[in-house]
């Protein structure tokens, strides 16, 4: 694998890991515990929504279904693709209410004040520099009504892992990127501070937990398919990677040889654990 890998699992935006591909496996395969944690959120039928960040749209048939066909749903994303991708979805009726779908920022948003009865934001604020999520918080403040709900939902970097693997494989890699200075590793792992951003930038926090998503054989197809992209991405950045030692990046290689009968994809103990920090606020009722 070569750094091309990166780039395929990446918007126009440059975001690692979020093209549609990509996105569109990862929640076919988290989707049981992905659901359940927008549910945890309790949207109303009626409400007002914002999906900041929407990705290619995985999330907004359920937040449509939550809302119903009396309520209402905006939604951004920096990547034009992405928004071309929601609008035709919208078009081809997939969707269960109304959907206004446009490229902007989280960190400056096309709405008035006091718009939203609720947010739902995921997997949003690793691609975040520090003044753009203390920007992003402010603009939830703004756009939500009193009393609004916000529900952020993150990937936690240091929940991921595989099995039988060397358990600091994982944990080496991410420490080699950050020696590099790599700012989406450090952005990553700033997860675990979130509930503090959130509960600094005026909203009073209602839930915070980690949902673990793991997954064991056998494996569904789409499950298989998902992690072979995502050792081939991590293989890739392992290459590029001139701090972490010749044995670790011949390890990640080998996680690319998926023809292997040894492959770890075929183990009978094969393991996946991957988590998500789950953030339930309320902007400050005035």
């Amino acid at each position: 694998m070569t750094e091309e890998v990166i780039d395929t699992l990446a918007t126009s935006a440059g975001h690692s890991l979020s093209n549609l591909e990509q996105l569109d496996g990862h929640y076919a395969v988290c989707q049981l515990e992905y659901e359940a944690m927008l549910r945890s959120v309790g949207l109303q039928p009626g409400w007002c929504v914002l999906d900041a960040g929407c990705g290619v749209g995985g999330f907004l048939p359920l937040l449509s279904q939550l809302v119903g066909s009396t309520g209402q749903i905006h939604a951004v994303d920096l990547a034009p693709e992405n928004i071309a991708l929601v609008q035709a979805r919208q078009e081809a009726g997939v969707f269960a209410c109304p959907i206004e779908a446009k490229v902007s920022t989280v960190s400056l948003l096309p709405f008035a004040d006091d718009q939203f009865d609720a947010i739902w934001c995921a997997n949003v604020t690793q691609y975040l520099t520090d003044a753009e999520l203390g920007a992003m918080l402010a603009e939830f403040r703004r756009v939500l009504k009193p009393g609004g709900l916000l529900g952020l939902k993150e990937f936690t970097i240091m929940n991921w892992l595989y099995q039988p693997l060397d358990p600091l494989l994982m944990a080496r890699l991410w420490l080699a990127q950050v020696e590099e200075g790599d700012a989406y590793t450090q952005q990553a792992l700033r997860a675990i501070d979130l509930p503090a951003w959130v509960r600094q930038s005026g909203f009073q926090l209602v839930q915070a937990n980690t949902v673990l998503i793991e997954r064991r054989q056998p494996l569904r197809g789409i499950e298989r398919a998902f992690f072979q992209g995502i050792f081939g991405f991590l293989a890739s950045v392992a290459a590029g990677n001139g701090r972490l030692s010749s044995q670790d990046r011949a390890t990640w290689q080998q996680l690319t040889n998926f023809a292997s009968p040894a492959h770890i994809l075929n183990h009978p103990d094969f393991y996946s654990q991957e988590g998500s920090l789950m953030i339930v606020a309320q902007s400050s009722a005035e």
